[in-house]
C-alpha cells in the first residue's frame, strides 16, 4: 500500500493578499496589480500642464517680463521634474530632494514655482505613505520651508530689479508671492495628511494579512496532524 493511501489530501489554504483582504473596486484593483500605470498617469498629470504653463511663463509674473533664458530654465525644470517623478514610488526621498531643488531653481529664476509644488506634493505623499511619521514630518518641514524661502527671496529680487515699479505693481507682486507660498503650504499639508492615512491603513492591512496567513498555516498543520 503506497504511503498515505486512504488519507485524504489536505489542500493548503490560499494565501491572503491585499486584493483578497480588502474589497477593492475594479479600478483600484487594476492599479494595485499595475502600479507602473499609476506612475505614468502621475507623470502625465503633472507634466502636460507644467510644460504648457512654462511656455507662457513670460506673462505669468505680474509686471515682470522674463528673459528667454528664464523661460528655457522653466521648461528644463518642468521636463526634468516630469522624468524624476518616474522614481517617486521607488525612491521617494531622493526624488523629493531632486524635485525640491528644481522647484527652488524655478522660483529663483522665474519668481514662480511654475506648478512644481504639485510634483513636490506628489513626492511628499509617497514619502509619507512609505515611511515613518518622523521622516514624513521632517520631509514636510524641509520642503515647505525651502520652497517658501525661495519664493520670498525671489520676491525680494523682484523688488531690487524693479525700483521704478508703481505701487500697484508692487502690491500685485507681493500678493503673487503670498499666494505661491500659501499654495505650497496647503498642497504639502494635504499630501502629508493623505500619505499618513494611507501608510496607517497599509500597516493595518499588512497586520491582517499576516494574521490571516498565520491562522491558515496553523489550521493546515492541525489537519495534517489529525
Amino acid at each position: 500500500m503506497p504511503p498515505g493511501f486512504g488519507v485524504p489530501a489536505v489542500n493548503p489554504a490560499p494565501e491572503f493578499t491585499e486584493l483578497t483582504t480588502r474589497r477593492l473596486g475594479p479600478v483600484r484593483a487594476f492599479f494595485v496589480r499595475h502600479p507602473v500605470v499609476m506612475d505614468v498617469l502621475v507623470m502625465a498629470w503633472f507634466g502636460i500642464p507644467a510644460l504648457l504653463s512654462a511656455l507662457v511663463i513670460g506673462t505669468a509674473t505680474p509686471g515682470i517680463p522674463l528673459s528667454p533664458t528664464s523661460i528655457v530654465v522653466a521648461l528644463v525644470c518642468s521636463l526634468a521634474t516630469t522624468v524624476a517623478l518616474w522614481w517617486r514610488r521607488r525612491r521617494p526621498v531622493l526624488t523629493l530632494v531632486i524635485i525640491t531643488v528644481l522647484a527652488v531653481i524655478a522660483a529663483l529664476v522665474t519668481y514662480s514655482t511654475n506648478g512644481l509644488e504639485l510634483a513636490v506634493a506628489f513626492c511628499l505623499y509617497a514619502v509619507a505613505a512609505s515611511g515613518s511619521a518622523r521622516r514624513s514630518w521632517l520631509a514636510f518641514a524641509g520642503t515647505t520651508l525651502v520652497l517658501i524661502a525661495a519664493l520670498v527671496w525671489g520676491g525680494a529680487s523682484i523688488d531690487m530689479v524693479s525700483i521704478s515699479a508703481t505701487d500697484d505693481v508692487a502690491i500685485s507682486q507681493l500678493s503673487y508671492q503670498i499666494a505661491g507660498a500659501t499654495s505650497v503650504l496647503i498642497a504639502n499639508l494635504i499630501a502629508l495628511a493623505i500619505g499618513t492615512g494611507v501608510h496607517n491603513r497599509r500597516q493595518h492591512v499588512a497586520a491582517l494579512i499576516e494574521r490571516g496567513n498565520q491562522l491558515a498555516l496553523e489550521r493546515d498543520q492541525r489537519e495534517q496532524l489529525a
